[in-house]
């Protein structure tokens, strides 16, 4: 009987649940402005100027997270993406709330050395025009940046492809997409002028391989990467007050602060919770304004933390973890 109650309670569940064209949107930026292939110029962390020419990676292991925690594992799915292609259509999925997307940049070490010619010839692993495969051994290139590049004018041609298993990195984001109709629309910001952080490709122009800079570029990409979120607002109507609330850093691996000010709220209290509703930290008696550090251990996800007024949650946020 009471697995019959708990396949009753699947089943409604999973009726529950609402199918969706969903589409991962990435927006392609260098420090906030829309990059151009072989056109729009751009500076690096150092003051350097930077065209792109071309700019591609390989997305797999992907997962969303959606509906209380649950975990949809889309590891079958892997994107070829490229500066000029914004759109990426993943399927009719039954969601109804995503609470975050996870993926590493690159492919998995299962499939990196299984030969291109096997795949479809529409399939992002299949043989590509330029090539995206550097040959059995090695595997396929995770990233390929090219452009050109100067201190004073783009001059110097520079030439990273990732290549090596090694370098499989995971990206963890903290989004609740964007609905249209029957479309949910998980958008991406890409930050290319962040590849570059760290180390003059003026000088360190060129590499095929593993080699310097590489490292560094595939080190550089968890800042490179975010999504936007609309959770941050109140989550309840009953106190009108402009209340507000961030986070800094987010993510982050060791410690947190969260700013906020709630106005002339009273009797504050904070809950902090995973994605499926577990308490993690709680803090009591606040002032209406002011900060709380975390440095609570947590596990690498995506956490919840609320402000509540006499008992009443009046904002609700968002935040992410990285280990």
């Amino acid at each position: 009987m009471k697995k019959l109650l708990l396949l009753m309670v699947l089943l409604a569940s999973m009726a529950s649940l609402t199918a969706n064209n969903v589409n991962i949107v990435f927006n392609h930026h260098a420090n906030g402005d829309a990059v151009s292939l072989n056109s729009s110029t751009h500076a690096d962390w150092q003051g350097n100027t930077f065209t792109i020419t071309r700019g591609q990676f390989y997305i797999s292991q992907l997962t969303l997270i959606h509906d209380g925690g649950q975990e949809m594992d889309l590891s079958d799915t892997y994107l070829l993406v490229n500066i000029n292609n914004s759109n990426y259509p993943i399927g009719d999925l039954n969601i109804n709330e995503l609470e975050g997307i996870r993926f590493s940049i690159g492919v998995d070490e299962d499939v990196n050395h299984d030969d291109p010619a096997a795949w479809p010839t529409d399939h992002p692993l299949a043989l590509q025009s330029p090539s995206m495969h550097w040959g059995w051994s090695p595997g396929y290139r995770f990233v390929a940046l090219e452009g050109y590049i100067g201190a004073d004018e783009p001059s110097t041609n520079y030439q990273y492809h990732c290549v090596g298993d090694q370098f499989l990195t995971p990206i963890d984001l903290a989004t609740d997409g964007i609905v249209n109709g029957q479309d949910l629309n998980i958008h991406i910001n890409v930050d290319w002028a962040r590849f570059f952080d760290n180390y003059n490709a003026v000088v360190a122009n060129y590499m095929h391989g593993a080699g310097e800079p590489i490292p560094s570029l595939m080190d550089n990409l968890d800042a490179a990467f975010d999504a936007p979120t609309s959770i941050g607002t109140a989550v309840t109507t009953t106190i009108q007050n402009n209340y507000s609330a961030t986070n800094y850093p987010n993510p982050f691996s060791e410690k947190t602060t969260i700013n906020y000010d709630l106005g002339n709220a009273q009797n504050i209290s904070l809950m902090v919770s995973d994605l499926t509703g577990r308490t993690v930290a709680s803090y009591q008696n606040l002032a209406n304004n002011g900060s709380v550090e975390l440095q609570k251990s947590l596990s690498n996800g995506i956490y919840f933390y609320t402000f509540y007024s006499n008992n009443e949650a009046v904002i609700r946020n968002k935040m992410q973890v990285v280990r």
